[in-house]
């Protein structure tokens, strides 16, 4: 399906750039004219979107452990948004962007989180747990 017929079918639809990342230059296109009109363009100078912490809900968590067993990832990063009322997964990021001041806002240090994670995968391959140290 080109983009023409799906905007005209679904009525909208939210357009990411190739390389954009950090919420910068995603528009929400509502027609077709709109969309050729930003194909292509690109404003350095706008500023991208804002991050901040959120505990996560338990509906994005049974999403992200379901995302982790289907593309079998045991690091990954998910883009989730609301389609009628219900979280949809539009992106799964084998490299998703760490904020080192959203793990200060949730009271943990990302160096010691990445060891943990990677002590832990490392434990996972040599077929044993284990232990992460107190690094903090």
């Amino acid at each position: 399906m080109t983009s023409a017929p799906a905007i005209e079918e679904w009525g909208h639809a939210v357009l990411k750039p190739r390389r954009g990342c950090f919420g910068r230059g995603v528009l929400f296109i509502d027609n077709f004219t709109a969309l050729r009109d930003v194909v292509g363009y690109l404003d350095a100078e706008r500023g991208g979107g804002a991050v901040e912490y959120r505990d996560v809900p338990a509906t994005h968590a049974a999403l992200a452990l379901r995302a982790q067993q289907v593309f079998g990832l045991p690091l990954l990063g998910l883009d989730i948004i609301r389609h009628e009322g219900e979280p949809i997964v539009v992106d799964v990021n084998t490299g998703p962007a760490l904020y080192p001041e959203l793990f200060a806002a949730a009271g943990r240090s990302l160096p010691h989180e990445l060891h943990r994670v990677f002590t832990a995968a490392i434990g996972e391959v040599a077929g044993q747990p284990v232990r992460a140290s107190g690094i903090r």
